[in-house]
């Protein structure tokens, strides 16, 4: 057949190539284009076009065409047809031809835009793409999944979707679908062969012959699909239940039938017509594909992957199909054999979303991070705004400890979904790791409003506040938090320790009792409640929850400390060594034991021991003060003062806000005789904290030496007022 200009093919389908209308409650929700096929008497179009209608309108040479009804869909192959009972146009026969080579010559028409009927030119570029078209609509098809389409250079634009793809003789080769606008010259059209297809299936109903019960076969069919896609899963099987009792072989039934058995879990039946689909139409794709689904959701792994890799074998470039099979491969929890197999579909889908981010999903599962990590990065380059894969890297980035980093997409949440507290609760969490509680407790305000009920949200507020020290703040969000969550015993448990910080032991101690009420093997709380009675002065009743708390299975280290501490003060000093010594068998590195440790054991004027805990405690946490301060203090009783100054210098220079080291920094000045310089440092360590009654006191000592009586005086008055009991020691100072 000679080929014809472009002339004489644009005269031929002017009169042939439609404009659709698609409507939902009178609305207009999409515009798109088709081919009448006057031997057939039938439209053909894409089926994306009328996803979420419920009403239709064709013009065909500037007038309405009457009398149009679908009579099938093919959701998979995105086709639909539309029959014309009747047509008064002169329109002339077009030819369709199934077989077509890259680099042929094409003409695409459609209505792009809305625009007038429009013809461009191009040629094939690839016989054999796989493509995914994104729908705007939330149904249950939001998204077609397409193999073995054809890509074009031919222009086509929104509204072109099932208009006419023409080789230079005229012919029909295809059916315009879908374009890639992150590209140029990247459109795609559904092979003629598929749209054979489609069109013997449906002469095989011989629809201007069928009487009025296949007709309303037909109507259930499609009434099926919308329902279908609309998620209404029962009405779908009962309408296309009802139409395959009538059209007994149609195959798009069938396999619809198929889908909907397996998603509503009815399996037997789900076999049932997929072994008849696979009967009429042997091993097709989309019966191999479901087939293997229906495996899968029936846990008969090994049966779905035989299925696959039947198909794979007869459709090697399918990307779908290794898709799949490393689905089932990860179920299996075969995770490296599912990398193999995604890494083939994304060989072959190149840039594929689902694939790549399955891949991801595998090599979390695999333990590399960041390999999931940069996988998701490259998603993110096309999809900048993607919720999910924002929330991914976030959380992938905090796992790793990486947390600016992952608060840059945290910060990208926000600005794309502002509404969704999750996304600020999520951000406060990046700040409070990173130490930022002001930005912490601005996002938490945020997520509060947005969220007033998620009670996480008030005990974080709490979290952030105790950072600050503020026991009342902590204690206003504790209780918000507990009153909404009446059965979180951590909220409890936070808010007693609050309380026993304000040395409130009353309320501390209704907080503690009220966990263990609600759950009796709280171990935070046992110990808490015993750590109050013996703040309180209470060392008996603490005895008692020392001892609970231990004799639970694998006692935490710091409650042989804390029972050790009470042993002390108990005058059970061998005890309290017993303890200390299984705690440091338990964690040679407790810091906190060697701290408490050295302490008792100085008092006992062991300090030959005091030195090693002290020793210990450096090399442990050589940033931790608490080491350097011990040593110095054992330095200075054994009257080694300028080695203790030189301890005391380090502490200071580690924490110089500290005013302990002050403090002991003018005992050794004191010791020295220097006492000038002593009382600059007593009174500096009393700016830093002034509720040390010891400070005062060896201040107003050192005035006293120096003839400042007055000043000595005040001194020893405040002591008194921070602690009464100083004051027999003060008065015998006074008055020497």
């Amino acid at each position: 057949m000679k080929s014809l200009t472009p002339k004489d093919i644009n005269l031929i389908y002017t009169q042939c190539v439609c404009k659709i209308f698609t409507f939902s409650n009178n609305i207009p929700i999409s515009q798109g284009s088709g081919i009448f096929l006057k031997s057939n008497n039938i439209i053909i179009t894409n089926y994306h076009i009328f996803i979420g209608a419920d009403n239709f309108k064709v013009i065909l040479s500037g007038n309405e065409v009457p009398k149009c009804k679908i009579v099938s869909i093919n959701a998979q192959n995105d086709l639909l047809l539309i029959y014309v009972n009747s047509l008064k146009y002169n329109i002339s026969e077009i030819k369709i031809n199934k077989e077509s080579y890259v680099g042929e010559k094409v003409y695409a028409f459609g209505f792009p835009l809305n625009y007038k009927l429009t013809m461009t030119e191009g040629i094939i570029s690839n016989l054999n793409a796989d493509i995914k078209i994104k729908l705007e609509e939330n149904y249950f098809t939001n998204e077609i999944n397409q193999s073995g389409v054809m890509q074009i250079s031919a222009p086509i634009s929104h509204g072109s979707s099932g208009g006419a793809l023409v080789n230079d003789k005229g012919e029909l080769i295809g059916i315009t679908t879908y374009s890639d606008k992150s590209g140029i010259g990247i459109n795609f059209a559904i092979p003629a062969k598929e749209v054979l297809s489609e069109i013997n299936e449906f002469d095989k109903l011989k629809i201007d012959k069928l009487d009025s019960k296949k007709l309303n076969a037909v109507d259930y069919y499609c009434l099926g699909i919308n329902l279908m896609e609309n998620a209404d899963f029962k009405s779908a099987y009962k309408l296309l239940k009802k139409s395959i009792k009538v059209l007994r072989n149609n195959t798009n039934i069938l396999f619809n039938l198929a889908i909907l058995c397996n998603i509503i879990g009815n399996f037997g039946n789900a076999l049932k017509y997929c072994d008849k689909l696979i009967k009429i139409e042997g091993m097709s794709l989309r019966a191999i594909r479901c087939k293997a689904s229906l495996f899968l959701s029936l846990e008969k792994k090994k049966e779905a992957l035989k299925m696959l890799n039947i198909g794979i074998k007869l459709y090697p470039a399918n990307q779908y199909l290794y898709y799949t099979k490393a689905q089932a491969y990860f179920d299996m929890k075969k995770y490296h054999l599912s990398l193999k197999e995604v890494d083939k579909a994304v060989e072959l889908g190149k840039e594929n979303y689902d694939h790549i981010k399955f891949k991801a999903k595998i090599l979390e599962q695999l333990n590399d991070l960041n390999g999931a990590i940069s996988q998701y990065e490259y998603l993110l380059i096309n999809n900048p705004n993607d919720i999910d894969i924002n929330f991914k890297l976030a959380d992938l980035n905090s796992v790793l400890g990486y947390d600016r980093k992952s608060l840059e997409f945290l910060n990208n949440l926000v600005k794309v979904d502002e509404k969704n507290y999750i996304h600020f609760f999520n951000r406060s969490r990046a700040y409070y790791l990173l130490e930022d509680y002001y930005s912490a407790i601005e996002d938490l305000l945020v997520s509060i409003k947005l969220n007033p009920k998620d009670a996480i949200s008030y005990y974080n507020m709490a979290l952030c506040y105790a950072a600050f020290d503020n026991q009342q703040e902590c204690i206003n969000y504790y209780t918000k938090c507990i009153n909404l969550d009446p059965d979180n015993v951590d909220a409890i448990n936070n808010r007693g320790m609050e309380f026993m910080n304000l040395e409130n032991y009353v309320s501390a101690l209704n907080d503690f009792k009220a966990v263990l009420k609600k759950s009796p093997d709280y171990d935070k709380s046992i110990n808490n409640v015993a750590i109050c009675y013996q703040k309180n002065k209470e060392f008996t009743k603490a005895q008692v929850y020392f001892d609970k708390i231990i004799k639970q299975k694998n006692p935490n280290p710091s409650y042989y400390v804390n029972r050790a501490l009470n042993f002390y003060v108990m005058g059970k000093t061998k005890k309290a060594m017993a303890d200390f010594a299984k705690a440091e068998k338990m964690d040679p590195e407790n810091s906190i034991l060697y701290t408490k440790r050295t302490r008792i054991l100085m008092e006992l004027g062991l300090l030959k021991e005091a030195l090693l805990d002290a020793e210990k405690l450096i090399k442990i946490s050589p940033n931790d003060i608490n080491g350097y301060i011990q040593k110095a203090r054992i330095l200075l009783e054994q009257k080694k003062f300028r080695e203790s100054q030189k301890f005391v210098d380090k502490a200071i220079c580690l924490r110089p806000e500290i005013g302990e080291t002050y403090f002991l920094r003018g005992e050794i000045y004191t010791a020295l005789g220097k006492y000038e310089q002593a009382m600059i440092e007593y009174n500096y360590s009393i700016r830093l904290d002034n509720r040390n009654p010891d400070s005062y006191v060896a201040y107003g000592k050192v005035c006293k030496k120096t003839g400042y009586h007055n000043l000595a005086n005040l001194n020893f008055e405040q002591a008194c007022i921070l602690d009464s009991t100083y004051f027999e020691k003060v008065n015998k100072l006074m008055n020497s």
